[in-house]
């Protein structure tokens, strides 16, 4: 993606990805480009993101404990490979409470997503509603 996003004529030859010139547009208005952001938390996970990723996208539904473990071996990893630290994003659900997103940030987490069940409309904008004082306070 870096390849197609960064050059008029993009071109690659990797072990997976295989392509000869193409040309594609737009471009992204981002530069370089956009974060190229990877999930998952198997035992990869972070060699790669160190590797050839901006941030980690921590997986739904992570424990606390398990996210902060996560967040400190991928630092730790980046800092020994002489990289700064990795941006995270992680998920909370739509009951959180602000202290729950004050912890995150204490946790250098950069970014919450927060997923909503389909409803009907005035439902959705209640839920919206809440998550904006959330995120507000």
């Amino acid at each position: 993606m870096k390849e197609i996003w960064t050059k008029d004529e993009a071109e690659f030859h990797g072990r997976y990805v295989d392509f000869g010139p193409i040309l594609s547009w737009p471009k992204p208005k981002q530069r370089p480009h956009p974060p190229i952001l990877l999930g998952g938390g198997g035992p990869t996970t972070f060699a790669r993101i160190v590797e050839y990723g901006d941030g980690w996208l921590a997986p739904p539904g992570l424990s606390l404990d398990k996210l902060t473990h996560g967040v400190r071996e991928l630092q730790r990893l980046a800092r020994d490979r002489g990289r700064e630290d990795v941006s995270v994003t992680a998920y909370l659900s739509p009951g959180a409470e602000a202290a729950d997103v004050a912890r995150l940030a204490e946790l250098g987490v950069e970014r919450v997503l927060f997923g909503i069940d389909t409803a009907p409309r005035d439902e959705t904008l209640r839920t919206l509603d809440e998550l904006t004082k959330l995120i507000s306070s």
